[in-house]
């Protein structure tokens, strides 16, 4: 059963997401336990999350690892934000570069819809200030 989990971990990014993969992560966790949405829905508890962007001057700059949990450099930076997050009940905040546009894409996710914006705007504007050279 290892080596179906590690699979099935595999199939798709757990941090940014991409919605078919989880679609059918989904589907494919139902069928194996033989559970209805019904019974999925019970055990789900929804955290209030967003995901936004900040522009920066060179987005190559920002390096995360491969998973993209954690930002690597510029240096300090993932240690401030989590200085940052900690402050927040449940908080969680990942930021990593677009592969297209000179911009940081930041998700946050705390208690309430309010705080999480919160977090994600001063997440945003930690990497503003620590990005813009």
């Amino acid at each position: 059963e290892l080596e179906l989990l590690q699979t099935f971990l595999n199939m798709a990014n757990q941090f940014v997401g991409d919605a078919m993969a989880q679609l059918l992560m989904i589907e494919a966790t139902l069928m194996y336990f033989d559970w209805s949405i019904k019974d999925w829905s019970d055990i789900y508890d929804e955290i209030s999350s967003l995901i936004t962007k900040t522009k920066v001057k060179d987005r190559s700059i920002i390096k995360t690892v491969k998973d993209e949990s954690k930002v690597l450099q510029p240096e300090g930076l993932q240690a401030e934000m989590d200085a940052i997050i900690s402050q927040y009940p449940n908080g969680r905040a990942f930021a990593r570069p677009s592969g297209t546009e000179d911009i940081v894409r930041v998700y946050a996710e705390s208690d309430s819809i309010e705080l999480a914006t919160e977090l994600a705007e001063k997440i945003c504007q930690l990497i503003n200030s620590r990005c813009q050279t």
